[in-house]
């Protein structure tokens, strides 16, 4: 029986579809799995009346919950929608948040990743516990990493924490990260190969993910989707060019209180705020859009997998630039014009036919590394 630890518990669709995605491709290789369902990761989760609080600590975001007064009913469907999706899809234990809770214990093999579970955040909170798997010190298992993340290149925070990624890794029988420049930091600390390998959404083909319902199964593909984890505002105006260019309305979705004046910043009166999607929804706005414009890397991968005109640009979270995994992406599959786009971008086009092949040869090297990592 295989454990899989990541950080799915989180309403990002990145981290849910992500641990799907793992999850089908174990069973698929007909293994016995179970996701250990650690409710924690490197900080507290803040509650639903929290998270909208805080979406509306500003004096200029009070006035705007006048006029979208339905948005606090928006977070809490979108939560009841990832819950849901989870219930649905994902095979999971109770939940805890106990390092040493014996929920933890009981498989022969364990998996942590992929996502940011290996950032400095992580390793120097008590969750380096769990999603270092030095909780089962002592245990004879196997313990495996998939396309962990630490999801930083910056050497000023890394290279005082040398030390400690290297005790906490000197464990493991078999490790992947998913950035290159990840791998370059920790293989001079290892004494195992640390390999490289895709994130997870990459190891199943497109189709795989057409089951996956909606309530936005429906909808035609005449939209610009703008889907932001943080605020960009080159993005925006980008964007902005974009509806003017094309005529297209657009859907957004941008994770902080600024989702609520995009209203006065696009000119089309069909576009619209779609902040209550969950995982299913997400994927099926990408599948349905003319357009993408992000700065998720899970936008940018499901717009590949989805094969859509793409347009990412940087992100950043307290002044560190962590975009380091979707440049990768995109230069591995030679879409380099597509990071951090001017307006001249709009009139070229993608080679989707070598995309595709890159994006194979991806798929098939991550599902060899746990073929050959992974004990039956």
């Amino acid at each position: 029986m295989v454990g899989i630890i990541n950080v799915q518990w989180f309403d990002n669709p990145g981290a849910v579809l992500l641990c799907y995605a793992l999850q089908q491709t174990m069973v698929e290789q007909g293994r016995e799995c179970k996701i250990i369902n650690y409710t924690s990761g490197g900080s507290a989760r803040p509650t639903l009346f929290g998270r909208v609080r805080r979406k509306l600590r500003t004096e200029k975001a009070k006035l705007a919950w006048v006029e979208h007064r339905f948005f606090g009913q928006h977070l809490l469907e979108r939560s009841t929608r990832y819950e849901a999706f989870r219930k649905r899809y994902l095979d999971r234990t109770a939940p805890f948040t106990k390092t040493d809770s014996p929920l933890l214990y009981g498989y022969d093999q364990y998996i942590v990743g992929s996502d940011v579970v290996w950032k400095p955040e992580i390793l120097l909170s008590p969750d380096a516990d769990v999603y270092f798997l030095s909780c089962l010190n002592g245990k004879k298992v196997r313990r495996i990493s998939y396309a962990a993340s630490i999801g930083t290149t910056d050497s000023s925070l890394l290279e005082p924490l040398a030390d400690k990624y290297q005790e906490r890794l000197k464990n493991f029988d078999f490790i992947s990260v998913r950035e290159a420049e990840s791998a370059s930091f920790l293989q001079p600390l290892c004494t195992q190969k640390v390999f490289c390998m895709p994130d997870p959404v990459f190891l199943l083909k497109k189709e795989q993910y057409a089951g996956l319902e909606s309530a936005s199964d429906k909808e035609e593909n005449d939209y610009i989707y703008f889907y932001m984890l943080t605020p960009n505002p080159k993005a925006v105006e980008f964007a902005v060019e974009l509806e003017a260019h094309t005529g297209l309305r657009v859907l957004y979705d941008l994770h902080t209180s600024e989702n609520l004046f995009l209203c006065n910043v696009f000119h089309n009166p069909a576009s619209a705020a779609v902040c209550s999607d969950g995982p299913a929804e997400f994927l099926n706005r990408i599948r349905n859009a003319r357009y993408v414009v992000t700065n998720s890397f899970h936008g940018t991968a499901f717009s590949l997998i989805f094969e859509k005109e793409l347009y990412s640009f940087p992100r950043q979270n307290g002044g560190v630039d962590i975009s380091v995994r979707l440049k990768n992406i995109l230069d591995s599959v030679g879409l380099k014009n597509r990071y951090d786009c001017d307006p001249g971008c709009m009139e070229e086009s993608i080679d989707w036919k070598f995309v595709e092949e890159r994006l194979q040869k991806m798929r098939q090297d991550g599902r060899d590394y746990l073929m050959r990592v992974l004990q039956l």
